[in-house]
C-alpha cells in the first residue's frame, strides 16, 4: 500500500507583516521617511480668483387668473375673503353626499317615471304653498339621496316625496308649512302623524346630514363666473 506524502505548509507560504526572524539579506535598502510640508495660508493681499457661472433667468408666464370676488370686497355679506375657500369646501362635501346618477335605473320599486310624477307633483305644491327655490331643490336632492338607499313601496311613495319638502322647507323658509297643509294637499293619502314618523326615519337614515350641498348650492358661484368671463369678451 503506497503512503501519500502531503506538504503541511500554507499555499501561499508566510505573507504576514511579521519581520523574519534571520534575514538572508542585512543590506536591504531604506525607504526614505516622508516629508511632512507645512501649510502656508494665504496672504491676505492676495486675491482668489473664482469663477462665476451666469445665472439664466427664465421668465415665468403667470395664467390668466381673474378674481371674480374682486367686486364684493366692500360687501362683507359676499365673504369675498372666504368666497374661494367656501366653494372648495362644498365641492369636497357634495362627494361625499351626492347621490349616484343613475340610482333610480336599477332602483327595485320606484321607476324613472314614477320619480317624474312626483317631482312634478312636488313642483306644483312648492307653487301652491309659495315656497322658495331652494326649497325645492333641497327636497329632491334629500329625496334621491333617501331612494338611492332605501325601497318604499308605491304607497308611501308620495309620503316621502312630502315629508323630504317638509324637512327641506325647516330648514330654508322662514314660515315653514304645517304638517296638516301637506296631508290636505295630497288628498288625505297621510296623515300627520304618518309624517311625523317618516320624518324621523328619513332623518336617521340621513345620519341627519341634510344641510349638504346640492345643485342651486353652486348656482350662484357658476352665474358669477360667467357674468364676469362674458365682460371680459
Amino acid at each position: 500500500m503506497s503512503t501519500l506524502l502531503f506538504n503541511k505548509s500554507r499555499p501561499f507560504g508566510d505573507i504576514t507583516n511579521r519581520p523574519l526572524s534571520n534575514p538572508t539579506n542585512n543590506n536591504h535598502v531604506k525607504r526614505p521617511a516622508p516629508q511632512h510640508h507645512a501649510f502656508k495660508p494665504l496672504s491676505a493681499n492676495k486675491k482668489v480668483r473664482v469663477h462665476k457661472t451666469p445665472v439664466v433667468q427664465k421668465s415665468i408666464t403667470k395664467p390668466n387668473y381673474i378674481d371674480i370676488d374682486a367686486a364684493d370686497k366692500a360687501n362683507h355679506v359676499e365673504a369675498s375673503d372666504f368666497a374661494a375657500i367656501i366653494h372648495t369646501n362644498n365641492l369636497l362635501a357634495e362627494r361625499t353626499h351626492m347621490p349616484c346618477s343613475n340610482y333610480i335605473k336599477t332602483h327595485q320599486t320606484v321607476t324613472p317615471k314614477m320619480r317624474s310624477i312626483l317631482v312634478d307633483w312636488l313642483a306644483d305644491v312648492c307653487v301652491t304653498l309659495k315656497l322658495c327655490d331652494k326649497t325645492f331643490h333641497l327636497c329632491i336632492h334629500i329625496l334621491d339621496r333617501y331612494l338611492e338607499k332605501h325601497q318604499p313601496t308605491m304607497k308611501t311613495l308620495q309620503l316621502v316625496g312630502s315629508v323630504c319638502l317638509y324637512i327641506a322647507a325647516k330648514y330654508e323658509e322662514i314660515y315653514a308649512p304645517h304638517a296638516n297643509d301637506l296631508s290636505v294637499l295630497s288628498a288625505g293619502a297621510f296623515t300627520m302623524a304618518d309624517v311625523f314618523t317618516m320624518e324621523a326615519h328619513i332623518l336617521n337614515a340621513l345620519q341627519f346630514q341634510v344641510t349638504t350641498p346640492y345643485t342651486l348650492t353652486f348656482f350662484a358661484r357658476i352665474e358669477k363666473t360667467l357674468s364676469q368671463r362674458e365682460s371680459l369678451l
